[in-house]
């Protein structure tokens, strides 16, 4: 096997067609953002990701209007047990702390062995292949599944309290836009309808104690006022809480004061499937 490390970057607007990789690319991104386009769908590393190209696969690499990457890469021939397809790769603290130490080694020519350059990237591709083998995240096409389970845990930890789902999501390498059309592909609704969905399955679950009064559940649920709580109930089911309680044909899922809500309001039951 034949392992040569190497400084990459690239400039905004740079586009190359790889129909069919030569040799085995792992490029790592350390800043700016690199696009990859695979028969299995379209991505974005950003800084702290790596993309994986295997022998033989075809990918089209593009950087932005404005802004364009630096990292490093390792070419690799004659790879074995490279993975099957181009592949995400969400890095890890090892391998960013890799990234940094290659990086710092190949922008110091001289500085460093030869010796030392090749154990390092040795060192960077067996954790990097460690790290595809323990996880399916990185798959192309699973790591759509990687995003939006990762924006449901954000969606419901920011349900009640308002925050920005910018930080939440950080180092997914996505835009907002690319993380809401891949969550919509999988629940058939935008991340905000799902919020209100989740919203008003906790509402409902508290109407269904006959014991607590509507303003508790609009206090416990983060409304500014019982009223509010209503306008929104009566929005999402065309009846006001206290007649959608005394509705004998609602769904049973009668619930006690004691299972509560989680801290921050979020309820303990499981998100609404749609």
């Amino acid at each position: 096997m034949m392992l040569d490390p190497f400084l990459k970057s690239q400039p905004a607007r740079y586009r190359h067609e790889l129909p069919s990789c030569e040799a085995s690319y792992w490029i790592f991104v350390r800043e700016g953002r690199l696009h990859l386009e695979t028969p299995g769908g379209r991505w974005a590393a950003g800084g702290g990701m790596g993309v994986v190209l295997p022998k033989g696969s075809k990918a089209t690499l593009w950087t932005g209007e404005r802004r364009g990457y630096r990292g490093v890469s390792l070419t690799v021939l004659g790879e074995t047990g490279a993975p099957d397809r181009a592949r995400i790769l969400p890095l890890s603290e090892e391998l960013r702390m890799l990234v940094d130490l290659l990086h710092s080694a190949l922008s110091r020519p001289g500085e460093r062995s030869v010796v030392y350059l090749r154990h390092l990237a040795s060192a960077l591709l067996l954790a990097a292949r460690g790290r595809t083998e323990d996880s399916s995240e990185g798959d192309a096409p699973s790591y759509a599944q990687h995003v939006v389970s990762r924006m449901e845990g954000a969606l419901t930890a920011s349900v009640y309290g308002g925050q920005d789902l910018g930080p939440l999501l950080g180092g997914l390498g996505l835009s907002p836009r690319q993380c809401a059309r891949l969550f919509e592909a999988r629940h058939g609704c935008s991340p905000k309808a799902w919020q209100l969905r989740l919203k008003l399955a906790d509402a409902k679950r508290w109407l269904s104690d006959p014991d607590t009064h509507v303003g508790t559940v609009a206090a416990e649920l983060g409304f500014a006022s019982p009223q509010h709580f209503a306008a929104f109930f009566r929005r999402q089911t065309g009846q006001t809480p206290r007649a959608w309680r005394s509705n004998p044909d609602r769904p049973e899922g009668a619930r006690s004061k004691q299972g509560g809500a989680r801290p921050g309001g979020v309820s303990a039951g499981e998100p609404p499937h749609t």
